[in-house]
């Protein structure tokens, strides 16, 4: 280099003005066409090392959201009700027995602390039917129908042989029911004459955030499907194979009921190891790929979702088996989420057997998942510190779903959250 140099050097001295200034654009040129040709070798050879790593199968994303019930129609090409309207609120009042009298189901569009604390506050209200007014006191409830549905998610990855990543449940956590808290005599006497009839609740200072008129969907259909007429016994003879013809139909999974033990898919088939011999209609759910993210841009109730960034490290991490314990790694998990878009950003983390106090409020995601930690108890306090960006209604739930996926990653730790700056 020192020799090419010199040369350069010697070259240069001998030129004149005019020549000195052709050969410097010349030059530079010539170096930037090869800083172009080094960066798209560079680019192609990194494409070549991530597809080399590419995961096989992408981890399955939820998406669930918030839409008026009036514009359904908009959506109904890739998101369903969780729940069907008629499985919520009955049309006809009936009689009030030792059974809760649900009015209908809202969506409050509070924090997770702020709902906390209306357990157990009675609201005024009244029931308009049968051309009368018929004053009651109601309560908020958590409705946890949503919650049991969701659950069922796991069910069917379990049965359908789907890894398990934590699913944001922030919508459901915020439906309630209204429900009666006590008796009105006239009403219940003339309940029969009761057909048409709504539902008026004040509510007070939360009026402006109690929303009626909404419904929670997901991307899943629910379908049923008939199976093939061809039904043969297994090895053991004594469980059964069913053959279901998807037809072309993609992301179908069995839903598990009448002991179903397994199901894979084979091509254009979904087979089912059962020990009922009889061939049946089959209860399936479809987990919609293609949903139009663009129709939420400007929604009051953005699009929550579990879907992750698969850069080149998540591809490695996701295809490997080996689980690491390291500051790295926590970070990795944290920011390969796209849901909280640098709203909340991972700044430390701390271990100890010592109890923090002036922890960030949050809640299990997977509280329906048992392992052996849980059952024993967790030893030492992972305490997770994160910087709080951006603060509002849905904060507390993005730092629970995060949280839950971390406790599900580092399961032999109790993984806390703490707000980073704040004095403990």
């Amino acid at each position: 280099m020192r020799y090419l140099q010199n040369l350069i050097d010697n070259e240069l001295k001998n030129m004149n003005a005019e020549e000195r200034e052709t050969y410097r654009k010349t030059s530079l040129i010539t170096f930037q066409m090869v800083v172009d040709e080094l960066e798209d070798r560079k680019k192609e050879f990194e494409r070549r090392i991530f597809n080399s790593v590419e995961v096989k199968e992408k981890e399955t994303t939820i998406y669930s959201a918030l839409i008026p019930e009036k514009n359904y129609y908009l959506y109904e090409d890739f998101l369903y009700p969780v729940l069907n309207k008629a499985a919520l609120t009955d049309n006809r009042l009936e009689p009030l027995t030792d059974k809760e009298r649900i009015l209908k189901t809202v969506f409050i569009k509070k924090s997770y602390s702020e709902l906390k604390e209306l357990e157990g506050r009675i609201f005024e209200a009244n029931i308009v039917g049968n051309k009368k007014y018929y004053d009651i006191n109601v309560k908020l409830v958590p409705d946890e129908r949503f919650l049991k549905k969701m659950h069922e998610l796991h069910e069917v990855f379990d049965v359908n042989g789907i890894n398990w990543r934590t699913f944001n449940t922030a919508y459901a956590m915020k439906m309630y029911k209204v429900v009666q808290t006590d008796e009105n005599p006239d009403m219940e006497a003339e309940i029969s004459k009761i057909e048409d009839f709504k539902v008026y609740v004040d509510f007070e200072e939360l009026d402006s955030s109690v929303y009626d008129d909404q419904i929670l969907v997901w991307n899943i259909e629910e379908r049923d499907i008939i199976g093939t007429h061809l039904v043969r016994p297994t090895e053991d003879r004594i469980h059964y194979e069913h053959m279901i013809k998807l037809n072309n139909e993609k992301d179908v999974y069995i839903y598990p009921k009448d002991h179903i033990f397994l199901s894979y898919k084979e091509q254009e088939t979904l087979y089912v190891i059962t020990d009922n011999k009889e061939n049946s209609i089959w209860k399936t759910w479809i987990i919609k790929k293609n949903v139009n993210k663009k129709r939420f841009e400007n929604a009051e109730f953005p699009l929550l979702d579990n879907e992750k960034d698969y850069n080149f490290l998540n591809s490695i991490r996701a295809e490997s088996d080996v689980k690491m314990r390291s500051e790295a790694e926590v970070k990795r998990i944290i920011i390969s989420f796209k849901a909280l878009e640098n709203k909340i950003i991972f700044k430390d983390y701390y271990m100890t057997d010592k109890e923090l106090e002036n922890t960030l409020e949050c809640y299990d995601m997977n509280s329906f998942l048992t392992d052996e930690f849980k059952l024993k108890g967790r030893k030492e306090n992972l305490y997770i510190y994160f910087e709080i960006k951006e603060r509002d209604y849905l904060t507390e739930d993005l730092l629970s779903f995060i949280m839950s996926e971390l406790q599900l990653k580092f399961h032999e730790y109790n993984c806390i959250g703490v707000e980073y700056g704040r004095e403990i």
